[in-house]
């Protein structure tokens, strides 16, 4: 089994490495423009991480941003669905009644 490093998402440098046991890997060739690659080659030595997983911390990052503003378009969808706020005004209207008991 590999040991591989998770990294704090808040800064550039890991704040702190945990390890997880990885069973399963895959192994995947891609490719990339020269000047991207050249920025994981840069940042993979400035951090001190092998490139796939800055790669990886990377892509984690990413799904992440993605999930989050699927999140705030469901809301915003929301907001415009008349069925939805009739629900929420009702819901409100019974948070409100419990309050007052």
């Amino acid at each position: 089994m590999n040991r591989v490093p998770i990294f704090g998402t808040s800064s550039i440098r890991p704040l702190k490495t945990n390890y997880i046991l990885m069973k399963n890997v895959i192994t995947y060739s891609s490719t990339l423009p020269p000047d991207l690659f050249g920025k994981v080659n840069e940042y993979a030595e400035k951090l001190k991480i092998p490139k796939n997983k800055l790669i990886e911390s990377a892509l984690n990052l990413y799904f992440e941003r993605l999930r989050k503003a699927e999140y705030v378009l469901s809301f915003r969808k929301a907001k415009n669905d008349p069925e939805i706020s009739v629900m929420a005004e009702e819901g409100l209207e019974d948070f409100i009644k419990m309050l007052e008991e």
